[in-house]
């Protein structure tokens, strides 16, 4: 690995892009050669490259033998005109396998989608043999919401199948016209009246019908003329995969409703709930065809927007079963990692993998469609993939808190990361979802904070352990700190105390110093009238012994008076 690379860098990051790189040209390297290079790391490289890893093998080889000719070209370079009993009108999309055109069966006379992928040289090749499994599992089933096969066939080097043209609109695209219409009403700044007089373009007409909760009745005619509009639907990665789409409701209808959150409220109230009928509608007819599937043996693996097809009479049609496991075929072994990162189940970066998986991907696509954004998004694979393991998804009320209480509560029952806290079934989410519809109480129930914070608690048990230390040191420290404030409060109301007492006490002897005052004060004023007393009665007696002649006793008792 350069030495140069940047130190903002993560270094898991870098050893994840040199061993893609490696692996790119052809080398092999291993997750243990990595680990035993970098043991400081080797846990986080334990945990994400196998993920990373296989995911990375589901993109196509540019030096695999097997796409030496192109679905779209014959083998001398032509494009793609016949296939069989097929005239390709034009091309509909891109999927992982091969492309979707829009036909016509000639010996029918009827319009179909037909998917089409070069045949591999190598006949045992994974495309080659996933696209079998593909046909086989959708021509086993026969229900109203997956899209029916008619024929399976191989041509000139090109496998391929026939399947019902369905006139509709992938569900990715009518989320994205969801957000185009909020962002339209938010920058003119009105409620969302969302159609008027005037026609409405065609790109939106399912998503007003869908707000409105109002979708048209079936129109045989128009179904059979073939005169449809069709639209691909943008894949993960960017490439369109197969979504047609059928021309919007009567230019002339009106209807009013609350758009997926937008924060101005409609005139019409009434409408506010039409939306998340019909979102809880989609996931329920999602949840029946998948249930159909299940009792079958095969789970999807690959649910997600962009493969629900919405009709112009609100029927969806489940799509692309490509990544299908079933019960009796061994594509599928241990370990296998197929499928859209951000609508995948923890559990299936492990390995594992049941009809619960399937359940994950159908509430994280309902969670899509109502807050009109995925509930796990980063553009660094190796982020979003500990993000899927270890995120819990933002609650849909947190993000618009208008949607109903019940139906929030259905989607993260869906979208537990533990399979056993899910719903079972497809059956069970879908009884809930018709509980809902109808307005009557559903089956599953809120998660506690504390259940919550146990159960983030488990599923990072480092991350848990040092908040926990934390938390206690945090704890102690508050401990303390409240028992030396407790401490420092008594000292000071008993050093309060003692100065109020010392208070007391030198007011009383203020007042004893005072009263000894007075008191010699007094004592001394009675001294002084005794001896003004004294010094009169030696001055008469001084006065009378003069008097009567006794010369020597007036003189002293003279004296003595003027001494006093």
């Amino acid at each position: 690995m350069s030495q140069e690379s940047s130190a903002d860098e993560p270094l898991v990051e870098q050893i994840a892009e040199e061993i893609l790189a490696r692996r790119r040209r052809g080398e092999t390297p291993t997750v243990d050669e990595y680990c035993e290079r970098f043991p400081e790391h080797a846990e986080d490289l334990r945990t994400f490259l196998p993920a990373l890893l296989a995911v990375e093998d589901l993109k196509p080889d540019s030096q695999d033998k097997s796409a030496s000719i192109s679905p779209g070209f014959t083998p001398d370079g032509r494009r793609l005109e016949q296939v069989g009993d097929y005239r390709i009108l034009r091309e509909v999309g891109r999927g992982g396998m091969g492309v979707v055109y829009e036909a016509e069966q000639q010996s029918l006379g009827r319009r179909v989608a037909l998917k089409v992928v070069s045949q591999s040289v190598d006949s045992q090749s994974k495309t080659s043999e996933r696209f079998k499994r593909e046909a086989r599992a959708a021509a086993r089933m026969h229900h109203t919401n997956i899209v029916p096969v008619f024929d399976v066939g191989e041509d000139d080097g090109h496998l391929y199948y026939a399947m019902q043209l369905i006139q509709g609109q992938g569900l990715d695209l009518v989320i994205g016209d969801l957000k185009q219409l909020r962002s339209e009403h938010i920058e003119r700044g009105k409620p969302s009246k969302i159609l008027g007089t005037e026609p409405a373009p065609a790109a939106h007409s399912l998503a007003e019908s869908l707000i409105a909760g109002h979708f048209e009745q079936e129109n045989l005619a128009d179904s059979d003329s073939g005169e449809s509009t069709l639209k691909t639907s943008a894949g993960e990665d960017g490439k369109s995969e197969f979504a047609p789409t059928v021309l919007g409701p009567s230019s002339g209808s009106t209807t009013s409703a609350v758009l997926p959150g937008q924060s101005e409220l409609s005139t019409a109230e009434s409408n506010r709930g039409a939306f998340f009928r019909s979102a809880a509608e989609i996931a329920l007819q999602t949840a029946r065809a998948l249930s159909y599937a299940h009792a079958r043996g095969i789970i999807h693996r690959d649910i997600k927007p962009s493969n629900l097809l919405l009709d112009g009479t609100g029927v969806v049609w489940v799509t692309d079963f490509g990544l299908a496991k079933t019960s009796d075929e061994g594509m599928t072994h241990t370990g296998d990692i197929l499928g859209t990162i951000r609508y995948m189940s923890p559990e299936r970066f492990r390995g594992q993998c049941d009809v619960r998986a399937d359940i994950y991907s159908l509430g994280l696509t309902l969670y899509e469609l109502l807050v009109l954004r995925p509930a796990f998004e980063s553009p660094d694979r190796l982020k979003l993939i500990d993000m899927v393991g270890k995120t819990e998804a933002v609650a849909p009320r947190a993000i618009d808190p208008r949607i109903p209480r019940d139906l929030e509560t259905i989607i993260l029952k869906s979208i537990d990361k533990d399979p056993k806290r899910r719903y079972q079934s497809a059956d069970e989410l879908a009884d809930d979802l018709q509980r809902f519809i109808n307005d009557e109480p559903i089956q599953a129930r809120r998660t506690s904070p504390v259940e919550r914070l146990m159960r983030w608690s488990r599923r990072n048990p480092m991350l848990a352990s040092a908040v926990s230390v934390a938390a206690v040191g945090l704890i102690a420290v508050a401990v303390i700190a409240t028992f030396y404030a407790r401490e420092q409060s008594r000292f000071a109301r008993d050093q309060n105390v003692t100065n109020a007492q010392l208070a007391a006490s030198s007011v009383k002897q203020q007042k004893l110093i005072e009263d000894q005052q007075r008191l010699n004060a007094e004592l001394e004023q009675k001294n002084a009238s005794l001896r003004i007393g004294q010094s009169r009665l030696a001055h008469k007696q001084a006065d009378f012994d003069l008097e009567v002649g006794n010369v020597a006793e007036g003189m002293l008792w003279l004296a003595r008076s003027l001494e006093l």
